[in-house]
């Protein structure tokens, strides 16, 4: 289920009163710091017409900004497809093993397998004008780069979990669904693993960051959990009392859940919030190279961030965007132990086959409760 808008209408208000001086909406209007060249880039761009996406990030959540792209550069056309990361990764391999070079540009939450498109060499190298306003570990060698912040959090229902119990720490959480395994037992949701490629990271992440992982792992096997592959369900039955708690799951989810529902609260996880983020690069091969081109450095500008973070209700990576959703802020909530990922090449360290078939072989053994 897709994330819906948590716009505050002043911020808003702001962010759209942004003028065409923001960002180039023409050939002869070029922002500070880009280059006199770049209005060879938006003429050529217009000329192609269209640059078409493949996303894990719902149609809803980009709906509002790819209406303001196309507002800013009129005839160009935005094509979305809406796919798993998993799904996204395998179509666009096999467009490109068919020749067929529809894609222009990828927008993944599976930062691995984004990753692992670029050291094979299936991504563009470019420039960016703004990657100076991006973070270091949020961009790699010109070729790929993290549009968001994706901080997993506890998503619970205040009804059906005491505030004496709520959990502030992964330690906590195995000690509720140990203390208490018949209470809790059917009412624990989190991510499958084994089936989606953003929740396979970060638990590779958290076997890496916390020794008692696997313990909790065949805690949640015992008791019951249930396990999808949207965050939004998962939220939505929390929410309903269906499930005490979630673990695990993406802050933006529960941050507009609760904006609506006084009974949803979610934890930054005090020992360690790791966070993914939603990373995107132009396909070597794209068929609109220029299109492409604008559309990331719409995606990478201020304008474009900030309108991610109010209409498209995630978390921007830029420092200089404001609001709930904003880097600076989210970040003050997860603390001092926040964790991002990196985007460098040890991504690719937990796609190795034999290393991967063994933690997936673990993890449904624990979770299945066998």
């Amino acid at each position: 289920m897709p994330i819906k808008s948590s716009v505050v209408v002043a911020v808003m208000a702001t962010a759209f009163a942004l003028s065409a001086s923001t960002h180039p909406a023409s050939a002869q209007n070029i922002p500070p710091g880009y280059p006199d060249s770049y209005k060879d880039i938006v003429a050529a761009a217009m000329k192609e017409g269209k640059v078409t996406i493949l996303s894990s990030t719902n149609s809803p959540n980009t709906k509002p900004v790819w209406a303001d792209f196309e507002k800013l550069y009129p005839g160009i056309k935005v094509e979305q497809s809406d796919l798993s990361s998993t799904e996204l990764y395998n179509r666009f391999l096999s467009q490109e093993a068919a020749g067929d070079h529809e894609t222009d540009v990828l927008w993944s939450n599976a930062m691995d397998l984004q990753m692992k498109l670029v050291m094979d060499g299936r991504a563009l190298t470019y420039v960016s004008p703004e990657k100076s306003h991006m973070p270091s570990w949020a961009q790699y060698k010109d070729q790929i780069y993290a549009l968001t912040l994706d901080p997993t959090v506890f998503v619970y229902n205040k009804r059906l979990l005491p505030p004496a119990l709520v959990p502030k720490t992964h330690a906590d959480i195995l000690k509720l669904v140990t203390d208490h395994r018949d209470a809790y037992q059917g009412k624990v949701t989190t991510y499958d693993v084994a089936t989606t490629g953003s929740a396979y990271l970060t638990a590779v992440y958290d076997s890496k960051q916390w020794p008692q992982y696997w313990d909790l792992v065949n805690a949640f096997g015992k008791i019951g959990a249930r396990y999808y592959q949207s965050a939004g369900a998962m939220v939505e039955m929390v929410a309903a009392g269906q499930y005490a708690f979630a673990y695990d799951l993406p802050y933006p989810y529960a941050q507009f859940r609760e904006m609506t529902d006084p009974n949803v609260g979610h934890v930054f996880p005090s020992d360690y919030t790791l966070s993914l983020s939603r990373v995107v690069l132009i396909s070597k091969n794209t068929p609109h190279p220029n299109a492409a081109k604008l559309f990331l450095d719409y995606l990478l500008s201020k304008r474009g961030q900030q309108l991610i973070a109010d209409k498209g209700a995630l978390v921007a990576i830029r420092s200089d965007v404001t609001g709930p959703n904003s880097f600076t802020e989210v970040v003050k909530q997860a603390g001092p132990n926040f964790v991002p990922a990196k985007l460098d090449p040890s991504l690719l360290d937990s796609l190795q086959p034999r290393p991967r078939l063994e933690f997936l072989r673990k993890w449904k053994s624990g979770a299945n409760g066998s």
